[in-house]
C-alpha cells in the first residue's frame, strides 16, 4: 500500500450484541481521540506528519455492522 502509519493504539471494551454504540474518532491537529458513547477510550499523539486524504478503521476478531459513518 502507498499509505503510512502515523500512530497505532489498542484498547479493550465490552461490546454487547444487538446494542448500538456511538464511536467517534477525532483529530484536533495535535492528538487523536477515540470515544465510545462519550467515554474516552484512547488518546494518542502522532509520531510523524499526519497525511491528508485517507481514513482507516479496523475492528478485529469480531463480527458486526457499521452505519452512519461520517468523515469531515
Amino acid at each position: 500500500s502507498n499509505g503510512s502509519v502515523v500512530t497505532k493504539a489498542k484498547a479493550t471494551a465490552t461490546i454487547d450484541p444487538n446494542v448500538a454504540y456511538a464511536i467517534v474518532v477525532s483529530f484536533d491537529g495535535a492528538q487523536f481521540t477515540v470515544t465510545v458513547d462519550g467515554n474516552q477510550l484512547i488518546t494518542l499523539t502522532p509520531v510523524g506528519i499526519v497525511p491528508s486524504g485517507t481514513v482507516g478503521f479496523q475492528a478485529k476478531a469480531t463480527t458486526g455492522s457499521f452505519d452512519f459513518i461520517n468523515v469531515n
